[in-house]
């Protein structure tokens, strides 16, 4: 069994660096990175997994780290005044917001989700999509034994993933660009994670903070 470790300051170092804008950023760095951790945890790894439960986790994860990720790049261009100068954010999440690849899912798809589809809900931009749609069937809703419990509404959701991509669930091609673009986002986020960890850890051993194995 791993043992479990922390990383803990004193009175006097917490004192000192509390009402410092770097901390308080890095305070914000972490919220986002146990966000993003947890949007990536609720995605189903079984790829042969169709139920209900396991689409809803998928669609869901990826829109919630879609929307977590551009705040996160926000975050992230709010901190370059505090932290230009620092090597590892310079060298690390700060090419984040050059990279051609994040700058295309930021615009294009993460935003979107952000706007209307995950923090608000906003009806009109639904509405927008409504009048656009076509289908056969609109299945609104499934569940399964009894109708008060494990209930879906994928048609909800495919609305979203339709706002995200900017066109109908119905066009030839669809599918395999979400599944693209559900890809890409996944590695920006792992990146992210990863080069979050990397600063947070350099700007705790700055700031005083030492490691402590707990029993």
């Amino acid at each position: 069994m791993k043992s479990e470790w922390i990383f803990e300051c004193d009175t006097a170092v917490f004192e000192r660096i509390k009402s410092e804008a770097n901390f308080q950023q890095v305070v914000a760095l972490a919220r986002a990175v146990n966000s993003l951790e947890f949007a990536l945890s609720a995605i189903i790894a079984d790829a042969q997994d169709h139920s209900s439960n396991a689409s809803r986790s998928r669609i869901n994860s990826f829109l919630f780290g879609s929307a977590i990720l551009y705040e996160g790049l926000l975050l992230v261009e709010r901190m370059n005044k505090e932290f230009g100068n620092n090597d590892i954010f310079e060298q690390g999440l700060h090419t984040l917001l050059k990279d051609p690849v994040a700058r295309k899912l930021r615009s294009s798809h993460m935003g979107p989700a952000r706007n209307s589809a995950v923090f608000h809900y906003d009806p009109e931009e639904f509405g927008e999509i409504l009048s656009s749609a076509s289908v056969d069937e609109c299945q609104f809703m499934v569940g399964r034994e009894n109708p008060a419990r494990d209930i879906y509404f994928p048609f909800a959701d495919t609305l979203a993933a339709e706002l995200l991509m900017g066109r109908a669930a119905a066009d030839e091609g669809f599918y395999e660009e979400l599944g693209s673009v559900i890809n890409e986002t996944r590695k920006l986020a792992v990146r992210f994670i990863e080069l979050s960890h990397r600063l947070i850890v350099r700007c705790l051993q700055e700031w005083g903070f030492a490691p402590r194995t707990l029993p």
